[in-house]
C-alpha cells in the first residue's frame, strides 16, 4: 500500500520471501516463549518468514530506493534467490534507470543484492547515486 504525505510518496517493493525457517536459526538468542508476543512473525507451523523488502520514496524529481534486496547472487548456501525486485519495481511503473538514489540501511548481503548487474560489471541502477553509512563502508 502506497502512502502519500504531502509531496512525498512511499511505495513498498519486494525482492521476494525467504523459505520459512525455524526461528531459532536467525534469532538464536530468542527463547521459544519470546515468540508468543510476536505471533505475526511466524506462520501457522511456527516457522519464521522473511521478506526481502525495500521502499521507494518519491520526492520532487528524486526516486530513492531504500535497500535492494537479496538480488540474483546471494551466498550459495541459501539456494536460488527469489529475485523479484525488478518485477516489483515494474509493477509500480518503475525501471532500474528511474532510480536516482539507492540508500542502504546497512550492508548485509540481503540489503545490497541488486547493487550490481548480473555480470558484476555495472551498477544495476545506472542513474543512481549509491549511499551507505561510513561505518558500514569502512567495515
Amino acid at each position: 500500500m502506497n502512502v502519500k504525505i504531502g509531496d512525498i510518496e512511499v511505495i513498498p517493493v519486494s525482492d521476494g520471501e525467504a523459505p520459512p525457517v525455524d526461528p531459532s536459526w536467525p534469532f538464536p538468542k530468542v527463547a521459544a516463549e519470546g515468540w508468543e508476543r510476536h505471533p505475526y512473525a511466524l506462520d501457522s507451523k511456527g516457522l519464521h518468514r522473511s521478506n526481502f523488502g525495500g521502499i521507494v520514496v518519491r520526492i520532487g524529481n528524486s526516486t530513492v530506493l531504500v535497500d535492494t534486496g537479496l538480488g540474483h547472487h546471494p551466498p550459495k548456501r541459501y539456494g536460488a534467490p527469489p529475485a523479484e525486485l525488478p518485477a516489483s519495481l515494474k509493477s509500480v511503473g518503475l525501471a532500474p534507470s528511474d532510480i536516482t538514489m539507492v540508500v542502504f540501511t546497512h550492508l548485509h548481503y540481503d540489503h545490497i543484492g541488486w547493487s550490481l548487474s548480473e555480470d558484476y560489471k555495472m551498477p544495476f541502477f545506472p542513474n543512481a547515486k549509491y549511499v551507505a553509512s561510513q561505518i558500514d563502508w569502512d567495515y
